[in-house]
């Protein structure tokens, strides 16, 4: 163990990994996800989370944004390092992950990366250790925001950067239903003015670059038109409006509402995977307008 890189012991030492919070409920339901994601890795190779186009566009959209705003040779942590795929391209930095699967920071220790276990919440490392500090798809999973956010600060030196990759305006819905497998996975969204806001007003830091990322078309409740749905009773009342007001709009007017309520939410999301499957190049071009993308990056500097 390094000497002065933590502030405190280890409660144990496994597999020469030092674990710095105690197994808990919220502990054994990652490390549940962690080994479903690991046994789909190794039996199936893909992961079953995420698309594997998503995962390299993100991943390399990262690190270009750690070398665009970290000096080579800095001291920088993952917080929620997984498998350690973002850092293992990244050599030329001094490289420490932190995460709550054992079965994660196994394979991350292998590939040179400086690994412990603790919680966000619960950062073992000395005040203003790091150069910079990245946390991918993380805040989005812990409990205690705030708490994990202070820490993830608290380790950081002055004018250090943040660098937070998080779901962009995700649709939650489906982690409320009893289909879902895991006690806890995703327990809240963010936006790019939400994140800005919580992070500058909240955090006192300064939001120093962005960039929206992952405009691959995987779920309708990316489609940005606020269309009605099949099921919606929308199109008969408003079919049987006209009916009786057919005089009151001229046929331009008519024109814009029946085109409104004669398409579908799900119409149009049939369309664009066919356009995605069919004619990707296309999809490209239309995307930005279309679609919201998939994940926000972010940089912050502590001031």
């Amino acid at each position: 163990m390094k000497e002065n890189i933590y502030i405190r012991h280890p409660f144990y030492v496994e597999s020469d990994i030092p674990v710095f919070s105690k197994v808990d409920n919220y502990v054994r339901n990652y490390e549940s996800i962690s080994e479903d994601h690991l046994n789909s890795v190794r039996v199936y190779g893909v992961n079953p989370f995420m698309q594997q186009g998503q995962i390299d566009e993100s991943e390399n959209e990262t690190r270009l944004m750690v070398r665009k705003h970290v000096d080579i040779g800095a001291t920088i942590l993952d917080a929620g390092v997984g498998l350690g795929g973002l850092f293992s391209d990244l050599e030329e930095y001094d490289r420490y992950g932190v995460d709550i699967s054992l079965h994660y920071l196994e394979e991350a220790n292998s590939k040179g990366i400086k690994v412990a276990m603790a919680k966000l919440e619960e950062l073992p490392y000395r005040d203003g250790y790091f150069d910079a500090v990245v946390s991918c798809d993380v805040l989005e999973h812990v409990l205690k925001l705030d708490s994990a956010v202070e820490q993830l600060i608290r380790v950081l030196k002055t004018n250090g950067k943040l660098i937070i990759r998080v779901p962009n305006e995700e649709n939650l819905e489906s982690y409320l239903t009893d289909l879902q497998p895991y006690t806890h996975m995703h327990v809240r969204d963010f936006s790019l003015s939400s994140l800005q806001l919580y992070m500058e007003k909240c955090h006192d830091l300064e939001c120093i670059d962005h960039k929206l990322i992952g405009y691959q078309f995987n779920s309708f409740s990316q489609i940005k038109y606020k269309l009605p749905k099949m099921k919606s009773r929308l199109r008969p009342h408003f079919e049987s409006f006209f009916e009786k007001n057919s005089d009151r709009f001229n046929s331009y007017e008519k024109s814009i509402i029946s085109n409104l309520v004669q398409s579908t939410y799900e119409e149009l999301g049939d369309i664009l995977i066919k356009i995605r499957d069919e004619m990707p190049d296309f999809l490209k071009v239309i995307a930005p307008e279309i679609i919201t993308p998939l994940e926000l990056l972010m940089v912050f500097q502590r001031q």
